[in-house]
């Protein structure tokens, strides 16, 4: 909606939009949000294209901060509402069936979610306003980066929301990539991009003069418009694994990389996936050779004993991905910012989470969505669907 101000030189449209997202709405309830200030007032309007008016049960109010609206003048005296200070927001009430035979029981949105299986995590966040940045780590690298937003650089922007602030951040999927540097195309539902990694603020890092050189070195990918993924991979790799070489006894002997090692069981299937992929110069595993497309648990003994150093490595990354993550969060935690992640819902054919669990999926299925006003065709994926009967089976 817009008011229309005239004066002897211009014309100014002034825009106030107001979107509210409540758990459950009632289009006859006669109880409503409303906006309540010290200040100047603002009309009310419909929003006849949502089907509804603007509701809430409980006859609640909605926490808004004046200056975040631009004052302006009631359209009619008899139709407005005001905006106020300290206001809150309470729950709607849930309806929730306990099972087909009971009657339906009324709960708060707010007891039901205090109550159900994610409980502890809802008490942490807590079900209120939050308000927060949505954005791929690629994108924000800094002066210290190698071509490509990496982990340290959230510490800058956790310091911008909490000045502003905003309390949320939001992540694109930091998954190791795959092919396609997509990052809801990843090789693995549970490892890091190791092209995240701070390079200069690896361990011991800042002792070693030539590794140094090479930071600076990868520091000139940040003249690139657009992340060179390519080239910051080759780059990154040939760095860590030099330093790999150099500092990875120091770190494995840690009792804390032990611990990582240990309560980390997708951590040698995907160390095993890599090392194939590298073998088979990326082929696709269904390209492999018969014994590694469908691996037994005795080939797969075989492969992680031939193939040791290499894995090795890959665990040695996801251990610095780790101790880099864990830094961060704290950081955060310290700012009461919420680092929030997205996570895909399907996870990628040339996975190693596919490859080692392939009984897990129906490989002969491939996920997409249906036609949209976007796309006439639908969209196909390319993930294997679930094969649910089977984790049933497995006790999922």
């Amino acid at each position: 909606m817009f008011l229309l101000k005239k004066t002897n030189r211009c014309v100014f449209f002034l825009a106030l939009v107001l979107r509210i997202s409540a758990q459950q709405l009632y289009s006859d309830s006669t109880q409503q949000i409303e906006y309540t200030s010290q200040d100047n007032c603002l009309g009310i309007y419909a929003l006849p294209s949502y089907g509804q008016s603007v509701v809430l049960t409980d006859g609640s109010s909605w926490f808004v901060d004046p200056r975040n609206y631009k004052n302006t003048s009631a359209w009619s005296e008899n139709n407005h509402i005001y905006l106020t200070e300290n206001s809150s927001l309470s729950y709607p009430t849930l309806v929730v069936n306990s099972s087909l035979n009971d009657s339906a029981s009324a709960i708060s949105v707010k007891d039901y979610l205090y109550s159900c299986t994610t409980k502890e995590g809802w008490k942490k966040i807590k079900p209120s306003r939050h308000i927060g940045v949505n954005l791929s780590l690629s994108s924000i690298y800094s002066k210290k980066s190698c071509g490509i937003g990496e982990f340290y650089d959230l510490i800058p922007l956790i310091e911008w929301c909490k000045a502003v602030g905003f309390d949320v951040i939001q992540l694109l999927p930091l998954n190791d990539f795959g092919s396609d540097y997509s990052p809801y195309n990843s090789s693995s539902s549970c490892a890091i991009s190791p092209l995240y990694l701070s390079l200069s603020e690896l361990p011991y890092v800042w002792q070693d003069a030539e590794l140094n050189k090479e930071i600076k070195k990868l520091n000139k990918l940040n003249a690139s418009s657009k992340v060179q993924f390519e080239k910051v991979q080759k780059g990154k790799d040939a760095f860590l694994q030099t330093y790999y070489t150099r500092f990875s006894k120091q770190l494995q002997a840690q009792d804390s990389y032990k611990d990582f090692e240990a309560s980390n069981a997708w951590l040698l299937p995907y160390g095993v996936f890599k090392t194939l992929k590298t073998k088979y110069k990326g082929l696709d595993h269904d390209k492999w050779n018969k014994d590694d497309t469908e691996v037994s648990q005795e080939r797969f003994s075989v492969l992680v004993k031939e193939n040791k150093e290499e894995i090795d490595y890959q665990v040695f990354l996801q251990y610095l991905c780790y101790l880099q993550l864990k830094e961060i969060k704290k950081i955060a935690n310290d700012s009461i910012i919420f680092l929030l992640g997205d996570i895909p819902i399907l996870v990628n054919k040339e996975s190693a989470d596919v490859w080692y669990d392939y009984k897990n999926f129906n490989n002969a299925f491939s996920v997409g969505c249906p036609p949209d006003m976007n796309s006439v065709d639908g969209q196909n994926w390319g993930f294997p669907s679930y094969d649910l009967q089977f984790m049933q089976q497995d006790g999922f």
